[in-house]
């Protein structure tokens, strides 16, 4: 009977044990899918899409992409580079430059693809002094390379670790904006460490330098700027250039992104510090009743309120 009895209450413990994580997941979750952070599904940096043999998705990217094949196979037609098919099999990588027009068909039933994108968080990443994304982007138009075109990688046992661990989170639901800008930093940064200079050389070689460095230099400078016309003259363009390039760069409009950026910005002040709400309203050249009133506008509340539901869900300030 002991035996029996100390089954009972192990197995009791257990379901109580995974109750109890699942309860803190999923509160986790409500809170995480409020936040200002969460990706939406159509602006998520991480996904997955999963075919069956003999079907087929026309994908025209608008940011740069590293594409792993979790399962199966796919052929890729890719437009206007010399080598146009590539066949990329479980287990290999592939890079993706902004503006592709790619035609992906499965080869197998069950073939599984993940797909990050790079842009938007470049110019975020932080320097390593012997690796900058956008330093080796900029080499490329003078590297060795014989033929620019999609060469796969096929990932090593650190790769798979980390890929692994991305999409155990994301199927948790965790689609933070955060977590994938470490991510894609880590991601980058082992690719770098973890294969010889010719091989990641030769996986990036489709890149332009001008975009990567155009990229980094709009994160340092928008902050400083108010209006499109003001970034357009740091890089002495004027507002049509400046908005033709950006486009093709980023996938939007400068204004709108810009806008985006600084409700970013605004919202993490009132919810990750401690400072004033006035004083926040002041850094962001606002007087309080136009403060107020704009965080009504764009996030449906205002500021005191952001800070009172963070109080209820049990959060404080950083």
């Amino acid at each position: 009977m002991i035996p029996d009895r100390y089954c009972i209450l192990k197995l009791v413990t257990i379901l109580l044990s995974f109750d109890l994580k699942l309860y803190v997941m999923l509160h986790y979750k409500n809170i995480h899918t409020s936040c200002f952070c969460y990706q939406k599904k159509n602006k998520q940096t991480i996904s997955q899409k999963k075919f069956h043999r003999g079907e087929s998705g026309s994908f025209i990217l608008t940011s740069h992409h590293i594409v792993f094949v979790l399962n199966g196979s796919a052929e890729c037609a890719i437009a206007g580079l010399s080598d146009t098919t590539v066949v990329v099999s479980s287990g290999n990588f592939i890079f993706l430059p902004t503006s592709t027009n790619m035609l992906c068909e499965a080869l197998e039933d069950d073939t599984t693809v993940l797909l990050i994108r790079l842009s938007g968080l470049v110019g975020k990443l932080p320097e390593c002094p012997t690796f900058r994304f956008q330093r080796l982007s900029g080499n490329l138009d003078t590297c060795p390379v014989e033929n620019r075109g999609i060469y796969p990688l096929k990932m090593n046992r650190r790769i798979l670790y980390l890929v692994k661990g991305i999409v155990t989170v994301q199927h948790d639901g965790i689609k933070c904006d955060n977590f994938a800008k470490h991510m894609v930093a880590l991601l980058l940064t082992m690719i770098q460490a973890y294969y010889p200079q010719e091989e990641y050389m030769r996986f990036y070689s489709t890149i332009t330098g001008s975009d990567a460095m155009f990229t980094d230099q709009v994160y340092e400078r928008w902050m400083t700027c108010y209006t499109v016309g003001e970034l357009a003259n740091t890089f002495d363009m004027n507002i049509k250039q400046f908005t033709r390039y950006f486009n093709k760069v980023f996938g939007e409009n400068p204004g709108s992104w810009l806008k985006k950026r600084r409700m970013e910005h605004i919202y993490h002040d009132i919810c990750s510090s401690y400072k004033p709400l006035r004083q926040i309203a002041e850094e962001h050249c606002f007087l309080m009743t136009n403060f107020v009133r704009y965080c009504r506008n764009n996030f449906g509340y205002t500021p005191e309120s952001i800070r009172r539901s963070l109080a209820v869900n049990g959060i404080t300030p950083t």
